[in-house]
């Protein structure tokens, strides 16, 4: 609904060390070619799953 306001139920924080910098500032450039199959939640699963980060699926679709 527009001009509802609502807090949201999550958050998602990344840190980047400085050897990865350069690599990161390629894939964001590069964002508007990303894949159209993948969503923002299966991304934003991948970044989690990849280091093996716990989160809770019911946010994904909440």
């Amino acid at each position: 609904m527009r001009g509802r306001f609502e807090w949201q139920s999550g958050y998602g924080a990344f840190t980047v060390s400085h050897s990865n910098v350069e690599a990161v500032k390629k894939c964001v450039a590069g964002q508007a070619e990303h894949p159209r199959w993948m969503t923002f939640a299966e991304a934003f699963v991948m970044f989690l799953k990849r280091p093996g980060v716990e989160y809770d699926e019911w946010h994904m679709g909440n």
